[in-house]
């Protein structure tokens, strides 16, 4: 079952990119925070951002991505943002199974 007001942070993202011949190597996760009405919030976080996660991974931050979650009469996991709707799922673990286009996504409990 989904767990409310926790936040779910995804396996680390790597990235790469070249200047002047350097690789410049940029690590990062992408985080959600469902509430028990239907809500939730989302955003991408780098590693200086997690020592103050607490002071702006809130629902009343403005920048964040927002969106709508419900269960579909079947038991499915139904997120939706902007344009999107991502099917979902919650392991035995405890952990959401994110269906995208091209590939699923885990995200994992954290407790902050």
């Amino acid at each position: 079952m989904l767990k409310y007001n926790t936040t779910y942070q995804s396996l680390k993202k790597v990235k790469a990119e070249w200047h002047a011949s350097v690789a410049q190597w940029e690590y990062y996760w992408y985080l959600f925070k469902f509430n028990q009405d239907g809500t939730f919030i989302y955003s991408r976080i780098t590693e200086n951002e997690f020592k103050s996660i607490n002071d702006w991974f809130t629902y009343e931050n403005e920048h964040l991505t927002k969106g709508k979650f419900e269960y579909d009469s079947q038991g499915k996991l139904k997120i939706s943002f902007k344009e999107v709707s991502l099917n979902a799922c919650i392991t035995g673990q405890d952990e959401l199974l994110l269906e995208g286009k091209m590939d699923w996504d885990m995200f994992s409990p954290i407790y902050l």
